[in-house]
């Protein structure tokens, strides 16, 4: 089943932030602003729900 507009735009998002996560120190707030997510929080929800881990656990990983 094809992605509808919004869950594709949130793939998006979620690819950007990361790449930001791994190349950058950005923190946490700038990343998320600089991907389009409205707040720090939605990127948060958006890691736990697509990859089971917080940008911050991603980014120590990473």
């Amino acid at each position: 089943m094809d992605d509808t507009p919004g869950k594709f735009i949130e793939k998006l998002r979620l690819r950007h932030a990361r790449i930001l996560l791994e190349n950058k120190t950005a923190d946490l707030k700038e990343t998320a602003g600089q991907c389009g997510f409205r707040s720090e929080e939605q990127m948060r929800r958006t890691f736990l729900r697509e990859l089971c881990v917080t940008p911050q656990e991603y980014r120590s990983r990473f």
